[in-house]
């Protein structure tokens, strides 16, 4: 019994160091500039007509727009209420987001 319990103690000993002294992968960054960031459309109906928006980096501008191609393929009813609240998207610390 002890030999079991010696074995597995080392084995977490090992794993442990393992994780920590195994390099992380490094953040990966969606903007170094504000000119990477733009805002898109993350609904079926706009936000001038109720819908949301986001902040992303311009390499995702083509997937929120295959996404809304399928998921609005139906004619929507959309709530009319002015929902915009990003005057203009900036580049912090590698991430997107609204001013």
């Amino acid at each position: 019994m002890k030999k079991e319990l010696t074995i597995i103690i080392i084995l977490i000993i090992i794993l442990t160091s393992i994780y920590f002294f195994i390099p992380q992968s490094p953040k990966i960054q969606e903007c170094q500039i504000d000119s990477d960031c733009v805002k898109v459309q993350t609904t079926c109906c706009s936000c001038n007509m109720g819908g949301e928006e986001k902040c992303v980096s311009s390499s995702e501008v083509e997937f929120y727009k295959e996404k809304l191609k399928k998921e609005c393929v139906e004619q929507m009813l959309c709530p009319a209420f002015f929902a915009c609240h990003i005057n203009s998207c900036v580049c912090e610390k590698g991430i997107c987001t609204e001013k």
